[in-house]
């Protein structure tokens, strides 16, 4: 029970610090914005994606990502040919092993 009311402690500060998407936005040429359905924001993220080598990309992690979420973009980013993956504003970047940097030896006692 501790566990969920932290969870649901954090989320409630987070909603007040921070604004969420309910649905996704696309960018006018005037600059306002309009909504779009996800499966339109999929598809063209797949496009920007596809048309981009991914020697030429780098993945930005921000600063309250959790660990799950880190390991999943960094994966994502391997497949698609991607090494350069920086957190944040650190200016060193992730090595490839991540996993062995945040296990430390943890284990279930």
């Amino acid at each position: 029970r501790r566990c969920v009311q932290e969870t649901e402690s954090r989320q409630a500060f987070d909603g007040l610090k921070y604004q969420r998407l309910n649905s996704p936005l696309k960018r006018r040429a005037d600059g306002s914005f309009e909504e779009i359905t996800w499966e339109e924001a999929l598809r063209i993220a797949k496009e920007k994606i596809k048309s981009v080598k991914g020697s030429e990309m780098r993945g930005i992690i921000g600063p309250f990502t959790d660990v799950e979420a880190v390991v999943s973009f960094r994966d994502l980013l391997h497949k698609l040919g991607c090494e350069r993956i920086t957190y944040g504003n650190v200016e060193n970047e992730l090595h490839h092993d991540f996993r062995g940097e945040y296990l430390m030896g943890s284990r279930i006692r």
